[in-house]
């Protein structure tokens, strides 16, 4: 990239955007790459490096309630084929070597917590023979075992700060489980690292030898560029745009709830999966399309209207996930980047969907221009009192994953599918996520558990349905007039 970059530099004006264009055309877009001079520098040493800002808010926060589920993340896929149980331990002590983040301990030294790289870390994989139960049994054990582990909390001052294990269900159906602390992952790493641990996988299959290019930076030298970068004018263009953006708004979602909001927050959640029917997704791209925006925006916006009617409230707030790998050299890094951004939206019913979609897609050209800010730094730059009761900022969050997943290799002779789990926890009042990245689009709603039930939900979720249905079919008619059951007085 720095010689490409070199060269770039070295054309006129005209050639140079032609050469770009063919480059993005390939997946390659220069526009992302730092200046020579700008890049995120590898840390010079192997000590103690600071924790990243969002590392530290989620740190004291495990402090507080160390037990506590919500600090682990996980994955787990369903496996048909004949797997190579060695091969695959194999490839992930692989994994492991490669990147640092999985062999980092976190300490407090000399009064402050550090992130500490171990230089090696052993490791292991539970295997669970699962055959010796009735088949009609197994997939039901499988999935106890996997919600108990996902429950299991860590010590953070001891790696690993993950857990593998591999159930086996017949002689070629397995469910590989991957849990890991929310210090060192999120779930794009889940992305970055299956891709490659299936090529080391192969590579011990097949014989043949493999060597991949480590990332360009570690984790623990992005959190140090971090800290320095986050300072001087980029911290006051930040601090200035989320002050004016977030000035006097409502951080309080109301929604009407079946229980009393409790002076804690218990973090129990549960979830509903749904599968998205193939002619509504398709609809949605259509509008996206005629309408000059994404389908990120188009399920955002209905998002936001469903929440203005259940609420009633005019100042909606919604917090997503943002990846914060703009940087071209953090792309392949194993780590804890993703942090959410804020979206606030004037709803009202007198609107048309078409006004609030497009309102929608001013407020996310803004806010991604200005992405930057750590949430815990957004949420200590607002001196919002505490508050236990609920998620600070927002309570409602919205997930949108249009990137497929599950990686396949060519030649591969496994199907592998993701699994959907539920660890019975939740960190927000209401999620709706949408997954429409692979063939089957999908999603689920995560509710917290101290507030609904899961009859309310349902209810919740068939009235999305029915808006998002209506919307298609005439998106210039008014908020205050889509068929919701909510205006029905029929939802709680």
């Amino acid at each position: 990239m720095d010689d490409l970059q070199k060269r770039l530099a070295a054309l006129p004006p005209e050639k140079r955007k032609l050469l770009e264009q063919a480059l993005k055309q390939k997946g390659i877009d220069v526009s992302k790459a730092a200046p020579l001079q700008d890049r995120i520098p590898v840390r010079g040493h192997d000590g103690p490096s600071p924790l990243s800002i969002d590392q530290l808010r989620l740190w004291e926060s495990y402090q507080a309630t160390p037990q506590d589920p919500r600090h682990n993340n996980y994955n787990a896929q369903h496996i048909r084929g004949p797997l190579d149980a060695d091969a695959l331990l194999n490839a992930y002590r692989e994994i492991v070597r490669r990147h640092e983040a999985w062999r980092t301990a976190f300490r407090v030294i000399d009064g402050v917590p550090k992130q500490v790289v171990l230089p090696e870390l052993d490791v292991q994989m539970e295997r669970i023979d699962l055959r010796h139960l009735p088949a009609e049994e197994r997939r039901a054990e499988a999935n106890r075992i996997m919600v108990e582990a996902t429950r299991i909390p860590f010590d953070a001052a001891t790696p690993p700060l993950f857990r593998i294990q591999l159930l086996q269900l017949d002689a070629e159906e397995h469910i590989k489980l991957w849990v890991t602390h929310h210090l060192i992952t999120d779930r794009i790493t889940y992305m970055v690292t299956d891709k490659e641990l299936l090529q080391y996988y192969m590579s011990y299959v097949t014989g043949t030898p493999l060597q991949l290019p480590l990332p360009q930076v570690q984790y623990a030298d992005w959190a140090e560029w971090q800290v320095n970068y986050l300072q001087g004018e980029v911290l006051d263009e930040l601090t200035t745009f989320w002050k004016g953006q977030l000035a006097g708004a409502s951080m309080q979602l109301e929604l009407p709830a079946d229980h009393p909001r409790p002076e804690q927050m218990s973090f129990e959640g549960r979830r509903k999966h749904f599968r998205l029917p193939s002619e509504l997704f398709q609809g949605i791209n259509l509008l996206a399309k005629t309408e000059g925006v994404t389908p990120f925006m188009v399920f955002l916006a209905a998002y936001d209207a469903l929440l203005h009617l259940y609420s009633g409230q005019e100042d909606i707030v919604v917090g997503t996930p943002y990846v914060n790998r703009s940087r071209m050299e953090v792309k392949s890094t194993v780590g804890y980047f993703l942090t959410p951004i804020v979206f606030r939206v004037d709803v009202n019913g007198g609107m048309t969907f078409r006004e609030l979609l497009h309102k929608v897609k001013d407020v996310n050209v803004a806010v991604h221009k200005h992405a930057d800010i750590p949430f815990g730094m957004l949420v200590d730059l607002m001196e919002l009192p505490e508050d236990p009761s609920r998620h600070p900022v927002f309570q409602a969050m919205f997930v949108h994953v249009d990137v497929p997943t599950v990686q396949v290799l060519e030649g591969m002779p496994l199907s592998i599918v993701d699994l959907d789990i539920d660890g019975s926890t939740s960190k927000y009042d209401i999620v709706f996520a949408v997954l429409d990245a692979n063939e089957e689009p999908k999603g689920f709603w995560e509710f917290n558990a101290d507030l609904f039930e899961q009859e309310t939900i349902e209810e919740i979720a068939g009235d999305m349905e029915r808006l998002l249905e209506a919307v298609l079919q005439d998106p210039g008619q008014k908020l205050a007039d889509l068929p919701l059951r909510v205006g029905e007085g029929q939802a709680r």
